[in-house]
């Protein structure tokens, strides 16, 4: 059974597994990561132009990861298969230090 599978199972069982004790301390180490790792790539960066880069990825990146598999896009940048989704569809934007593994994708 995939992993869908597996917890739509649960879920119908009452279950909710992303509920759990050991789901909400994973989920709270990645966050704790993710923002270390914003906090390190923003030091290591300190003149860029946060809002010049993102104008940058909607202009040059965006519309090219239309042709981009999900799981490219999480491989590339370590997301979830639903963030990838969300950024190909324009719907969230990465952050800045994301850009140009994603612009690998596309060149």
């Amino acid at each position: 059974m995939s992993g869908i599978a597996a917890f739509a199972a649960a879920r119908a069982e009452g279950r909710d597994p992303s509920q759990t004790p050991k789901a909400d301390e994973k989920r709270r180490a990645t966050q704790a990561r993710k923002v270390d790792e914003r906090q390190q790539w923003e030091k290591a960066h300190p003149g860029v132009n946060l809002d010049a880069e993102r104008e940058r990825f909607l202009r040059e990146i965006l519309r090219r990861l239309a042709g981009v598999k999900l799981s490219q896009i999480q491989n590339a940048i370590g997301c979830s298969v639903r963030y990838a989704s969300l950024i190909r569809r324009g719907e969230r934007l990465p952050h800045p230090m994301h850009f140009k593994a994603l612009a690998a994708l596309v060149s």
